[in-house]
C-alpha cells in the first residue's frame, strides 16, 4: 500500500469507476478493506472520517466516509437498496482466490466460494460477498 493523494475529481476525469460508501463503523470498515485489498496494487489516503483507495492499474476509485449512525428503518433500507455493488476486475484467478482467503479472517461476512460464471458466452471467475456493512462486492477476472 502506498500513501498518496489522488482525488475523486482526478479519478472521474480519468474515466475510473468511482464508489463512495457511508459506513457507520469507520475504523472497522477501514481495517476490513485494508486486509481485503492488501494484495492489490493501490494508493491510499486517509483524512478524518474519509479513507480513499485508488487502483490505478484497475481504474477503480473507492472512498469510505464515516456516516452518522441513525436507527431509522428508512436509513438502513435505503443504504442497501441504493448502493451499487463494488465491482473490481482483477488480473488473474489467483488474485480472486487470495481475496477469498482474506475473507476467511472475517467470520461475519456473507460470501460464496469463487467459481466460474458464463455470461453471454464469456466465462468469468468471480467472488461475490457482502462486506461488514452489508454492501455487495464482486471481485472477478
Amino acid at each position: 500500500m502506498k500513501i498518496a493523494k489522488f482525488s475523486k475529481a482526478e479519478a472521474i476525469t480519468s474515466g475510473y469507476k468511482c464508489y463512495t460508501y457511508g459506513v457507520t463503523n469507520f475504523d472497522t470498515a477501514v481495517g476490513f478493506y485494508n486486509t481485503l485489498f492488501e494484495t492489490l496494487n493501490f494508493i491510499s489516503h486517509e483524512l478524518e472520517g474519509v479513507k480513499t483507495y485508488c487502483f490505478k492499474d484497475l481504474h477503480v476509485y473507492f472512498e469510505l466516509r464515516m456516516a452518522i449512525p441513525t436507527r431509522t428503518r428508512r436509513y438502513y433500507k435505503s443504504k442497501s437498496l441504493n448502493s451499487d455493488p463494488i465491482s473490481i476486475r482483477v488480473n488473474s484467478k489467483e488474485q480472486v482466490d487470495v481475496i477469498y482467503e482474506s475473507l476467511s479472517k472475517f467470520d461475519v461476512i456473507d460470501h460464496r466460494q469463487p467459481r466460474y460464471y458464463d455470461l453471454e458466452g464469456k466465462e468469468y471467475y468471480a467472488l461475490y460477498f457482502n462486506d461488514i456493512e452489508g454492501f455487495p462486492v464482486e471481485i472477478f477476472c
